[in-house]
């Protein structure tokens, strides 16, 4: 699973394209046949994901449809009970979460 690209380590990779490099070479590591679960609402990611060729399943998401409900956030495809946290970092990764359980 990627959940988004953020140059945030600049002291190790002195340009932006070695660092998206580094999510080129992990999604080659996946071996054939595997499943690449990536936040498509990051369109960076969405762009090296779309571009790059690849033997996996690729299953982007996003935020889902959902709507609060006491301490419940029910989405297409089922329901959690979740602490008090909501917002829309909380949902991608809840989301993910939820694709990764699926597979």
């Amino acid at each position: 699973m990627i959940t988004g690209i953020a140059w945030d380590h600049i002291n190790v990779f002195p340009t932006f394209d070695n660092y998206l490099e580094q999510f080129r070479l992990f999604i080659d590591k996946i071996e054939p046949g595997g499943v690449l679960i990536y936040n498509q609402t990051d369109p960076v990611l969405k762009q090296l994901v779309e571009e790059h060729p690849s033997t996996v399943t690729q299953i982007g998401y996003g935020i889902p449809e959902y709507r609060i409900e006491t301490a419940y956030a029910c989405y297409a495809g089922g329901s959690l009970r979740v602490i008090k946290v909501f917002g829309e970092h909380n949902l991608l990764n809840m989301h993910a979460a939820f694709l990764v359980s699926k597979e």
